[in-house]
Order: C-alpha cells, then sequence, then structure tokens
C-alpha cells in the first residue's frame, strides 16, 4: 500500500542545519573577533567618559525641552497609528463585488465562470462556479495577500440558499473559527499561525485530486479582513441588511452590503433625530430598496425599525413590503408592514395567509416616535414603540413571504393601495419625516431594540 502526505501550511515549523566550519578555521576567528572586542571595550569605555563629561551640563538644562519634544512626538505616533488603524478598519483589504473581479486585488477567471443575477444584496451578480467544468478564479496580481503569522477573516457567501459563511484565525490565541449565518459552527484551539509564501489566491477550487474539489454555486460579497472580527462584527455582518442614516443628501446604505436607495420627490431635513432626516411632503414621495433577499423567505425572522416625525395622521404607509417595484400585487406579492391607522395609531402588520396586525398608540404630531416591528417563528411579531414593548402577535406562527426577492417602499404604497392586503393600516402616502431606518435578517433582542430607540 502506498501513503499519500499532505504538506499543510498549518503548523509546519521549517528547521534549518548552520553550515558547518573546520576548527581551525572557527579558532582563527575566534581569536580575531577576541582581540577586536577587548580593544573595542577600551576604547569605548575611555570615549563613553569623556563624552558623558562633556555634554552633562547641556543634558540637564535641555532635558525639559527634550522631554516635551519626546511626548509630544509619541503622542503624534499615537495618533497616527490610531487613525490609520481606524481607516484599516473601515474596509476589507479584499473585496470581490459582483461583476467588480477586485477592490485591491485583480481577478483571472478560469474555464469561463458567469455570473449570475440572482445575488443576495441584489444589486449586481454573483460569481457562479461550474463543478463539473473546473471553474474557478486566481487572484495572484501584487500586493501579496499575506496571511502569515497574524489574524485574519475572510466571509462569502454560497448559494442555493443563501449562507453566510466565516472564516476567522485569531493568531495571538492560536484559534480558528467558523461561523454560518452570523453563528459559531465550530472553534478549533491551539492552531499554529498560517505560515505559506507568496502565491495565488484561488477562489473556488483547491486543486487537490480528489472528487468534488470544485465548489459548485454562485459566491457573493468575498470579502477579507487583516484581523480577526469578533463575533457581534461576524452577527452584524451575517444579519445586518440595510441602514439609511439619509445624512448627507444621500440615500447610502451604512451598513455591510451596500443597499443604496432610490425615490421620488423627496427631500432633507437637518432636524432629524440624528444629524439629518428624509421629508415626505408631497402626494407620490418615496424612497425605496431593493434586492432584499432574506425577507422574501418564508418563516424568516426579520426586524425592522425607524423614527417617525409624522405631520398628519389620518394614516399613510410608513414601510410596504412588495415583489414589485410598483408595491401592487398583480402576479407579485405586497403587504404594508407598518403604517398609521385612520385615526393615527401605529400599526404593524404581518402574513400567515391572514392578516395578523398589531395596533399600537396614537403617535404626536411633529415629534419624533421610534418604531420597531420583529418577527420570528417562536415569538410571532412584536411591536415596539420608544424602545418599549407595546403588542404582540403572542402565538408562533410562519411568516408567508413572497417567495423572491423584496422591495420595501418608505412612505408609500404605490400601486398597491386598495390592491394588497392591509390589516388595519390606512395605506396612503406617509406625510412627514423618516430618520434611521434599519433592517436586519434576525429578530432582535429588546435590550437591543432599546439602543436603537435612545441613540
Amino acid at each position: 500500500m502506498s501513503s499519500i502526505n499532505v504538506l499543510s501550511n498549518w503548523d509546519i515549523h521549517e528547521k534549518k542545519t548552520p553550515m558547518r566550519i573546520s576548527d581551525r578555521f572557527k579558532k582563527h576567528w575566534q581569536a580575531l573577533l577576541i582581540g577586536l572586542t577587548i580593544g573595542a571595550l577600551c576604547s569605548g569605555i575611555a570615549l563613553a567618559a569623556v563624552t558623558t563629561l562633556l555634554v552633562q551640563v547641556q543634558q540637564q538644562a535641555q532635558l525639559p525641552q527634550v522631554l516635551r519634544a519626546r511626548q509630544q512626538a509619541q503622542l503624534q505616533q499615537v495618533l497616527r497609528q490610531q487613525a490609520l488603524r481606524q481607516q484599516a478598519r473601515l474596509q476589507p483589504v479584499l473585496q470581490l463585488q459582483p461583476q467588480q473581479q477586485q477592490h485591491l486585488y485583480n481577478g483571472v477567471l478560469n474555464n469561463g465562470p458567469t455570473y449570475e443575477s440572482s445575488t443576495y444584496s441584489g444589486i449586481g451578480a454573483c460569481l457562479w462556479l461550474n463543478q463539473s467544468a473546473n471553474q474557478s478564479m486566481t487572484v495572484s496580481s501584487p500586493p501579496f495577500l499575506n496571511m502569515t503569522y497574524t489574524s485574519f477573516t475572510f466571509e462569502v457567501l454560497s448559494t442555493n440558499t443563501w449562507y453566510h459563511i466565516a472564516f476567522i484565525y485569531d493568531y495571538p490565541t492560536r484559534t480558528q473559527f467558523i461561523y454560518i449565518n452570523g453563528d459559531l459552527d465550530i472553534s478549533r484551539s491551539g492552531a499554529g499561525p498560517y505560515m505559506g509564501t507568496s502565491g495565488d489566491l484561488t477562489i473556488g477550487t483547491g486543486y487537490i485530486s480528489m472528487p468534488d474539489s470544485y465548489f459548485d454555486g454562485c459566491l457573493d460579497s468575498i470579502e477579507y479582513y487583516p484581523w480577526a472580527k469578533n463575533a457581534t462584527e461576524i452577527m452584524s455582518d451575517a444579519s445586518f441588511i440595510c441602514y439609511l442614516k439619509f445624512d448627507g443628501n444621500n440615500l447610502i446604505d451604512s451598513g455591510p452590503l451596500s443597499i443604496s436607495g432610490t425615490g421620488m420627490n423627496y427631500s432633507y431635513t437637518s432636524s432629524g433625530r440624528v444629524n439629518q432626516a428624509l421629508t415626505l411632503s408631497t402626494l407620490s414621495s418615496y424612497v425605496q430598496i431593493t434586492g432584499l433577499t432574506r425577507i422574501g423567505i418564508n418563516d424568516w425572522p426579520y426586524t425592522v425599525s425607524i423614527w417617525i416625525y409624522p405631520t398628519s395622521t389620518s394614516g399613510g404607509t410608513i414601510m410596504h413590503l412588495s415583489s414589485r417595484f410598483d408595491g401592487a400585487q398583480s402576479s407579485g406579492w405586497c403587504l404594508p408592514i407598518m403604517g398609521l391607522t385612520s385615526s393615527g395609531a401605529i400599526a404593524i402588520n404581518s402574513w400567515n395567509r391572514t392578516n395578523i396586525p398589531i395596533n399600537g398608540p396614537f403617535v404626536p404630531l411633529f415629534a419624533w416616535t421610534h418604531v420597531a416591528a420583529t418577527y420570528s417563528h417562536n415569538n410571532g411579531q412584536r411591536l415596539y414603540v420608544n424602545g418599549s414593548q407595546y403588542g404582540t402577535s403572542s402565538l408562533p406562527y410562519t411568516f408567508n413571504a413572497g417567495g423572491v426577492p423584496m422591495t420595501i417602499t418608505l412612505g408609500s404604497s404605490l400601486l398597491g393601495i386598495n390592491v394588497c392586503n392591509t390589516g388595519t393600516i390606512q395605506m396612503g402616502q406617509f406625510y412627514g419625516s423618516l430618520d434611521e431606518f434599519q433592517i436586519y435578517a434576525r429578530e432582535l433582542s429588546s435590550s437591543e431594540i432599546y439602543v436603537l430607540a435612545t441613540p
């Protein structure tokens, strides 16, 4: 029988034997080194004594200035290091986005992978790899992705149901972690550092001569970070879908997926709950985010959170969920999930082949109110107002979602008015301001909701 030894770049410690020197040659060098050392010591002691006498008085006079200059230099160095560290943590070193094979690194496609528009984030495309065609992608351009003797984090999304996968190596603790959908799946302690050398980074295969060595499916949003992310950061990456702050006169997503919004007839106000806010003051004014994969999956938990500042309380849709951009139900799926009743009370809604509404308190005019709705199979639907739980559906149920990536429209139901199931929400135009809109693909706890309600 023959055996195959697979050498891993982990836990391999190279041992090198120094060159041997003949004894005679070694003796000559030893004598020479001893002589040089004694001479250097003698002359060095004398020189040091003379130098010390000459500069001692000057050093005593200049000591306060020297200390102040040294302290200032050290402070500036610390500030520079902190700034560089903060800047480095804002963006991954390697970020392969849909139809964008490089962020800092160039990718080369092997054996003809294709791009598919059905991405996790709903924007761009994902990289589709066919196992039978031995397809992969190689990242080979400089700078070398150096993972030796350091901490790092890899994150990737894989398909058929989309999964968020993260692999982390923490160098100080010598621990490896694998997270699936934000939850720790397994860890391994006592793992020596990665000791690979410069070379290509291949995505989709390990080039191991064995069956199923190529990945079969779609990959989206591959990211590498030169540090070990903690559990909170991984959970955020896996479940934080979108965060619109409405600051800077834009609809840029501050979450990890970069699902920025679009809209019509909206404006901004500087009098937001946190900095600026979105203002909807005319009929048919709204903002949309699209491609929400997780919230379109049956029974997937979710949380929506927003600050509202109504200028009218005679109904209005705050959040409308639909499979179509126009909000309608014809050949699609739609449901207003947050809004005002005809009498001005806050209301949320869910769906289990029938409406599951929860009515909240009456909201004041011209004042900021925080509203959040959560769902999970076991806990059902819950309504939070200003950080406190106000109502619940009490019984477990299955949220019957649309089965496709969804669109959320803020401020209007568009063509869904009088067409979609509505519960107790009076569908129509919401008039007022909105701020700090967030959506998660998990049920946030009551303490997490409280934090969102007390910025």
